[in-house]
């Protein structure tokens, strides 16, 4: 029979493994990295990162752009959805 103690254990353990596994992400490294992850050119790449649409997902490190791939996905997907595209 487990206790309340045992349960809570269960509990956070479970919780911290989905944190674990959630909490990895997916980057992608420069504007040939950007072009790269959606099937574009670079200088389409290049457009997509000027037009702010994108710009949540989107940091430097030094002076590399650095892009959060799923989030890019999310916001590109949004974006699409807002102006009735496919």
């Amino acid at each position: 029979m487990m206790t309340i103690k045992d349960e809570i254990k269960n509990a956070v353990v479970e919780a911290l493994d989905e944190r674990k596994a959630t909490k990895e992400r997916t980057l992608v490294y420069g504007l040939k990295g950007l072009a790269a992850l959606l099937g574009v050119s670079y200088s389409t790449a290049y457009r997509i990162h000027r037009s702010k649409v994108i710009a949540k997902a989107t940091f430097m490190v030094r002076r590399t752009i650095v892009f959060d791939a799923d989030h890019v996905l999310n916001l590109m997907c949004e974006a699409n959805q807002k102006f009735n595209r496919k």
